[in-house]
């Protein structure tokens, strides 16, 4: 379903899709870069088990 809200991990939905633990380690590094290249504010790296997605926890 399009629009569908996630629930979980990044590495549970990931999973649930399909993706192997290569391609989920290279979406983790990916994501780290970006955020490492970003004007955000940094909150520090994410891991393969990064939490709720849409957490207001810190």
């Amino acid at each position: 379903m399009c629009g569908e809200p996630i629930w979980g991990t990044l590495e549970e939905a990931a999973k649930e899709k399909g993706f192997s633990d290569e391609e989920i380690e290279g979406f983790v590094r990916d994501i780290n870069e970006l955020e490492k290249n970003s004007d955000l504010p940094q909150k520090g790296n994410f891991t393969r088990n990064i939490g709720t997605l849409g957490s207001d926890e810190s």
